[in-house]
């Protein structure tokens, strides 16, 4: 059993580094932890311990990330992915209402720009709360009609109040506005998808892949819902396809895993189990 002196002093170092951050407090709290544990391999309590500590150390790289893309964000405002990434990184740091502020201001200073309409309506929808989102959303659209993230987000708004024919009918729109947009017939496929119409969303997905042959990843989006569905003749094509397109592309190493797949739910529609 650890000493009690020992005991408090990783206590301590945690507390220590959980409010200040200095890698030295780190540092020595592993260093004991680690010591302790390889005399007391049994022992949950400092394994725990130990998890906590590494956490605490995540919670701070997230945080750091975080203000890295604030700072990339200012040289490159109009770069979606910098923004999605950021608001990712701050609710893996459960920091959703850092986001909140965050655009809020950005609103408060760029009122034309639907960036801040966005992604502020896309944080209120994820933390549940409707009716913020639905403001954010309807002042987004005054400004920008034909904005189709901020359509969609509609679409997933109506979604979530279980106005089902309407967000089809947003969704529907956002693909009227930019019929040439593969990506954005990806997202509606995904959305129906998500509401359990998987032929609506096969149909989207195909229509993705027209316009841009290598959205690969739409099949495998299909892939698992067809099998799911019981549909496994399309989904053995879909997994024929993708083996077919990753050996074209000369990506024959990651055909491995598709192939296995494509022979286990073969065997399984012969009825039969495929061992790995």
């Amino acid at each position: 059993m650890p000493h009690e002196h020992d005991k408090d002093r990783i206590q301590e170092l945690i507390r220590l580094y959980e409010s200040k951050g200095e890698p030295k407090y780190f540092d020595e709290a592993h260093e004991r932890l680690t010591q302790e544990i390889s005399e007391n391999p049994d022992n949950a309590d400092l394994l725990r311990q130990l998890s906590y500590l590494h956490e605490c150390k995540a919670s701070r790289e997230i945080r750091k990330a975080a203000g890295l893309l604030e700072k990339a964000i200012e040289l490159s405002p109009e770069e979606p992915a910098f923004h999605r990434q950021l608001v990712r990184l701050r609710s893996r740091a459960l920091e959703d209402n850092r986001s909140v502020q965050y655009y809020k201001k950005w609103i408060h200073a760029r009122p034309d720009d639907a960036v801040g309409y966005t992604m502020l309506a896309e944080v209120y929808l994820k933390m549940f709360q409707l009716e913020e989102a639905r403001k954010v959303i309807e002042t987004g659209l005054k400004i920008h009609p034909a904005q189709f993230d901020l359509i969609l987000l509609e679409g997933e708004l109506f979604a979530k109040q279980g106005m089902i024919d309407s967000a089809l009918a947003s969704w529907k729109r956002a693909c009227e506005l930019d019929p040439a947009n593969a990506e954005l017939h990806e997202k509606v496929g995904e959305q129906h998808a998500k509401f359990g119409r998987l032929d609506h969303a096969l149909g989207y997905w195909e229509k993705a892949r027209e316009l841009d042959p290598k959205l690969i990843r739409t099949r495998f989006s299909a892939v698992f819902l067809l099998e799911h569905a019981g549909r496994l003749e399309e989904a053995i094509h879909e997994w024929k396809e993708i083996v077919s397109f990753l050996h074209a592309n000369g990506f024959h190493h990651e055909a491995e895993w598709p192939q296995r797949e494509l022979q286990r739910v073969e065997n399984k529609k012969k009825g039969m189990d495929t061992p790995y």
